[in-house]
């Protein structure tokens, strides 16, 4: 299977190229492929109202433990993402888009297919 359809953008026929490119255009980020990945599945899973944990980065994305660590800090750093400690278990770390990175999310969904998908906030 094609990334672009394992991590659901084949549904409107982007290329991985087209993603990074429209990030770049309303972030300023240069983000790798892995950063656009994890965000992308962060993104997913606040639309099902669900937290990301690093641990199902890991093992749903297919991407090596400290390349996720690393994409994380990151992607918190330039405040697209935020961190907080499981309330049960203080190891697992719960990722959640910010009201920011969802702004962008939408103007780069606007772009690609014409639509704003809506948000859950």
């Amino acid at each position: 299977m094609e990334d672009n359809q394992r991590h659901g953008f084949g549904l409107i026929a982007e290329s991985w190229g087209d993603v990074l490119r429209r990030v770049r255009k309303y972030t300023g980020e240069n983000w790798t492929l892995n950063q656009c990945i994890i965000m992308h599945a962060i993104f997913s899973d606040h639309l099902h109202g669900r937290e990301c944990t690093v641990r199902r980065l890991v093992e749903n994305e297919d991407i090596p433990q400290q390349t996720v660590s690393n994409a994380v800090t990151s992607l918190r750093a330039s405040g697209m993402i935020t961190e907080k400690v499981h309330p049960d278990d203080g190891r697992i770390r719960l990722l959640s888009p910010t009201p920011h990175a969802l702004k962008q999310r939408n103007r780069i969904w606007a772009e690609a297919i014409g639509l704003s998908p809506p948000s859950p906030e």
